[in-house]
């Protein structure tokens, strides 16, 4: 079995998750961004203090969106 290899978090990394978060990204598409596995970036993200919102959430506010058209 080969061993597991981990990315470690460059300051880069980390701004660009950012960035992503503020612009309004979902994890999945964040997790495309920075090739991260989802539930890595999602838990960086929570320990950066900026968690994404719940898909819940976003479904709510999409409808939302949509009835107002």
């Amino acid at each position: 079995m080969s061993p597991v290899r981990y990315r470690i978090w460059t300051e880069e990394d980390a701004e660009r998750l950012k960035a992503l978060i503020l612009s309004g990204a979902s994890a999945a598409r964040a997790s495309a961004a920075l090739r991260r596995p989802l539930t890595t970036v999602k838990l960086k993200a929570r320990e950066m203090g900026m968690p994404f919102r719940h898909d819940r959430e976003l479904k709510k506010e999409l409808q939302r969106v949509l009835k107002d058209r």
